[in-house]
């Protein structure tokens, strides 16, 4: 048995938002630890606040293909998948209405795009915590992570974006992004196995963990 070719469309962008949100974040992590040499090379970090708007993005789309991919059992790891995803929305709205933020944004010292923060382990056991502004800086306040308690899973982590509304820990949300991969593939390899259909006739797909 195998997909149905509408089940194919949606396993084809799902996995090809994984491929992209992959992509995507190593250009930020490989990007980051020039903000370390002496003096900052910028044009190597011109793409970053672009990368980390495409990441959201692709979360975004990640939850929508999830959430209405036909034959997908609605499984309480498909919800909890969902429900950490759902957040992306309402970040991601600041910036589809980039217009009509400039007078509020004014009235702060970050840059309309928003402000990039990073924190950095370096090879001689170091953290180091950084920001990036795009645009022309101006004197003020900008937000500085605090490294104390923080897991690290890779050199450059807690990749956060912060804007005029809130911020977003970009590291975790890619993270938890790829976490359905390998699931969802073992799941669809699954069905196509046991041939398995609901109540439409196409393959369900269960998915019971992420892990």
């Amino acid at each position: 048995m195998s997909l149905s070719r509408r089940q194919q469309l949606f396993f084809d962008g799902i996995e090809q938002s994984f491929n992209h949100i992959r992509l995507t974040y190593d250009r930020i992590t490989s990007a980051v630890p020039f903000l370390f040499t002496a003096p900052v090379d910028k044009s190597k970090l011109e793409g970053v606040t672009l990368d980390a708007w495409t990441v959201v993005d692709i979360g975004k789309r990640l939850y929508s293909l999830i959430m209405n991919m036909p034959g997908l059992a609605g499984t309480p790891a498909i919800e909890l998948y969902l429900r950490q995803l759902a957040s992306v929305e309402d970040f991601r709205h600041y910036i589809q209405h980039l217009d009509g933020k400039t007078i509020a944004v004014a009235n702060t010292s970050l840059p309309l795009w928003g402000w990039l923060a990073f924190l950095c382990r370096t090879g001689d056991g170091k953290i180091k915590s950084a920001g990036y502004h795009p645009g022309r800086a101006v004197t003020g306040e900008y937000p500085i992570l605090n490294p104390a308690g923080k897991t690290f899973h890779a050199a450059v982590d807690h990749v956060t974006l912060f804007n005029l509304t809130g911020e977003i820990n970009i590291s975790e949300l890619f993270r938890h992004a790829i976490s359905l991969e390998m699931p969802l593939v073992t799941a669809i390899k699954k069905a196509e196995e046991d041939g398995t259909r609901n109540s439409k006739g196409l393959l369900r797909i269960v998915i019971d963990s992420l892990q």
